[in-house]
């Protein structure tokens, strides 16, 4: 059992990178989980967003706009997060593309949520999303594993369109084979990704009591030719 998220990543330290998130099922749990652990090595740390995320306002906190500010607080605390201001204190809005090009430069590790999914674990993107930035390295898409064997209309962020993209009804149960389908598609979690390295965190595995499933869900994603790991953000633990 692996306790480090990054240890998965296994980022080469001798570059800046740009993580983007996407899916649904955790993506925010893991960011910040990842920040946590890269600051805890001395890498400087951009949290934003190219969409909407939600944060605690407890965290150092930098308005996109603000160069001097983000800088300090990186000095300060190793990492800060950074977005525009919206009247919901508890969520951030868009950083611009513009933005997190000059940003990148101010640290090592930038960890960027691109992608909504109204708190629901599986999702299917729209023809505008993910707003996956275009210098970005690594992309990891997540599903929350308390969808599989649940129906799509009780899990899934805009059901229609998720039972569509699997061509079944809103009202059928959700597969190991669904989720391969979403985690290996171009036209699903795989949308967008350009020339970067694409790896599917499957999240909240702690929430699946028989492992015999994570075991057949990681060999069917491997087939698919997709690289794939299960965890809990909860627990804090790594399955391969």
């Amino acid at each position: 059992m692996i306790q480090n998220f990054r240890d998965i990543l296994n980022l080469d330290t001798q570059k800046k990178w740009l993580i983007a998130l996407t899916g649904g099922g955790g993506k925010t749990s893991l960011i910040f989980r990842l920040a946590r652990e890269y600051v805890s090595e001395n890498r400087k740390v951009i949290v934003a967003t190219t969409t909407h995320m939600a944060w605690d306002p407890g965290q150092p906190f930098a308005p996109a706009n603000d160069p001097e500010k983000i800088a300090d607080q990186i000095y300060r605390y190793g990492f800060t997060v950074t977005g525009c201001e919206l009247a919901d204190i508890q969520k951030l809005g868009a950083c611009s593309a513009q933005e997190l090009r000059w940003m990148r430069e101010l640290c090592d590790v930038m960890l960027v949520e691109a992608d909504g999914a109204g708190r629901k674990p599986l999702k299917v993107p729209r023809d505008y999303e993910p707003v996956i930035p275009e210098q970005t390295d690594l992309v990891i898409g997540v599903i929350g594993l308390d969808c599989l064997g649940e129906k799509i209309c009780d899990t899934a962020h805009r059901p229609r369109e998720v039972a569509a993209f699997l061509e079944k009804s809103i009202s059928d149960t959700v597969t190991v084979r669904d989720l391969v389908k979403i985690a290996a598609s171009g036209n699903a979690l795989k949308k967008g990704i350009g020339k970067a390295e694409y790896l599917v965190c499957f999240n909240k595995s702690d929430t699946v009591p028989d492992r015999a499933f994570l075991e057949e869900l990681l060999t069917q994603t491997q087939k698919a030719g997709i690289r794939a790991f299960c965890g809990s953000m909860r627990k804090g633990e790594i399955i391969f």
